[in-house]
């Protein structure tokens, strides 16, 4: 926009609610992205997410069981 008003005989304009509603906006998006993740953490036992279980799907559970029992049989 500013290279074109610099080209023609135009005076850009900005209005002062979209100014004020962008920077809103943005935190809300923030707020909204990052309830999900700290709802499931708040949900979670802490010592199995430090440990890493949280999140792990059935076949990457299914592979360190496999892990854990060939480990064992050693």
């Amino acid at each position: 926009m500013i290279p074109v008003s610099a080209a023609k005989p135009w005076t850009p304009v900005l209005d002062v609610r979209l100014a004020l509603a962008g920077p809103v906006a943005d935190a809300l998006v923030g707020l909204l992205a990052g309830l999900y993740p700290a709802l499931r953490a708040a949900a979670s036992i802490p010592a199995s997410a430090h440990s890493g279980e949280l999140g792990r799907g059935l076949i990457d559970q299914w592979v360190v069981d496999l892990v854990r029992g060939y480990a064992g049989r050693r």
